[in-house]
């Protein structure tokens, strides 16, 4: 079992026990990206007295004769097309953490990632947006109720680069991509507003220096 999964079937676990007089809501999303039909169905629950609550969702994608089901918990904003050495694939979220790269042509998962450390209920990265450079991923997040913070991920080499890593005392604001470079909006340490500009090069120079197996 993986472990996303292994986090699933324990969130699973706590719906059961902690949402047992709750009141349920389902809601179904479709939209297609890619040639593949995305359907997802969310069931959401809310504790009677509104004190607690928790979301379990389906995603069924579809393409021809192809299928592909997965099991997710919390909300699974956001499927991002993403075109990786000559192949798309969707990147998408299956729990507040980690991430999954959906092949688009096999409708298999390509890579998934997932921080160990949640399963001992340590904090970790939740991925919000996902930009591109050629191979690199660049994840727009936050760790929960802590400031933004970003992270580039090499798919070659499945190695990660913690942006505030590099810039100590740098609060970031967002991230963007333009023409193959990454550019971080935000704040110095005396809270004057600053940008700052990292080529693909300079991503890489940086990965493999101080890049890391995990978020």
């Amino acid at each position: 079992m993986s472990l996303t999964q292994q986090y699933i079937e324990k969130y699973k676990v706590w719906v059961d026990s902690a949402l047992s007089d709750c009141q349920e809501t389902v809601e179904h999303i479709e939209q297609t990206l890619c040639g593949v039909k995305i359907c997802v169905e969310t069931r959401d629950y809310m504790r009677t007295d509104r004190s607690a609550h928790g979301q379990l969702s389906c995603i069924t994608f579809t393409k021809g004769e192809l299928s592909y089901t997965c099991q997710c918990c919390d909300d699974p904003t956001g499927f991002f097309p993403l075109l990786l050495a000559g192949k798309w694939y969707i990147c998408f979220r299956r729990s507040l953490y980690g991430f999954v790269l959906l092949d688009c042509e096999t409708l298999s998962t390509e890579y998934e990632y997932f921080p160990e450390g949640v399963l001992q209920d340590q904090e970790s990265f939740i991925v919000c947006s996902v930009h591109q450079i050629e191979n690199l991923l660049v994840f727009g997040g936050c760790y929960w109720a802590c400031p933004d913070e970003g992270f580039v991920f090499d798919y070659e080499t499945k190695r990660f680069l913690r942006l505030s890593k590099l810039y100590p005392g740098f609060a970031l604001d967002k991230e963007e991509v333009r023409e193959k470079t990454l550019i971080l909006h935000g704040e110095d340490q005396d809270g004057e507003k600053q940008q700052i500009s990292l080529s693909r090069e300079d991503l890489l120079a940086a990965l493999k220096t101080r890049g890391t197996k995990d978020f």
